[in-house]
This record gives structure tokens, C-alpha cells and sequence, in this order.
């Protein structure tokens, strides 16, 4: 969810003010990235060949409880995805990279935080498109 009347904008003391809470919502993000998988997995070893409910009561119990879980996990992961939204960065997709924008309010003069390094550092237009 992008919010068009809020740029946010950051140098590099301000980008680097951010890893404390970047680091606990990557952290968060790649917890759920797991947990998703182990739950799809689990998932279609109870589903039929087609991906359908089977006949057995306690596997569709099983397989209900699972996609309970699921949805949660997924409706987690969006949430921290909107927060960093709100925050003007981007993550990849596998909680690797997060872009966070410069004083223009945009990527491609922004700052990449790798999570596990202290610090975020400046990003020229070039990386980003090699990305």
C-alpha cells in the first residue's frame, strides 16, 4: 500500500537510525518467509493428488487447521511489508535487501541495508537496475 502524500526522506545518519527497527521487522519477515514454507509443505501432504480436501475426517481437520495458520502467517508477513511501506523502503523478496530512500525520497538515490551490518550505504541508480 503506497501513501503518494508521504515521501519519506532520509540521509545517511537517518537511514542508519533505522536498521535498529529494520533489523526486528527483516528478522520478522524471514520468520514468516519460514514458517509460510513449512506450512505449504505440511499443507499438501494432507491435500489429494489435486490440492483438494481428502475423505478422511481428521486430515481435513488437519488441513483446516493448517490453512488457519497459514492465513495468519501470511496476513503477518503483509503487515510488516506495509510497515516498511510506510517507511518509504522496499525489501526483496527473500529478506535480503532493504532500499530505503535518500533525501529525494527515492530509491535510486537511497541507501541499501543488508541485515546483519551495521549500517546502510548509498546506492547509485546502476545497482538498482543490476538488482
Amino acid at each position: 500500500m503506497t501513501h503518494p502524500h508521504t515521501v519519506r526522506t532520509y540521509d545517511l545518519d537517518h537511514a542508519n537510525r533505522l536498521i535498529p527497527f529494520l533489523e526486528v521487522l527483516v528478522g520478522e519477515f524471514v520468520d514468516r518467509n519460514r514458517a509460510i514454507r513449512s506450512l505449504r509443505r505440511k499443507l499438501d501432504a494432507v491435500l489429494d493428488v489435486d490440492g483438494h480436501l481428502t475423505e478422511d475426517l481428521a486430515e481435513r481437520r488437519e488441513a483446516m487447521e493448517l490453512q488457519a495458520r497459514l492465513s495468519t502467517q501470511l496476513r503477518e508477513r503483509r503487515m510488516i511489508t506495509e510497515e516498511l511501506d510506510k517507511l518509504g523502503c522496499t525489501l526483496d523478496s527473500r529478506g535480503r535487501i532493504v532500499r530505503i530512500p535518500g533525501v529525494s525520497g527515492v530509491l535510486e538515490d537511497g541507501f541499501e541495508w543488508t541485515p546483519g551490518t551495521r549500517a546502510a550505504n548509498p546506492v547509485h541508480s546502476k545497482d538498482l537496475a543490476a538488482t
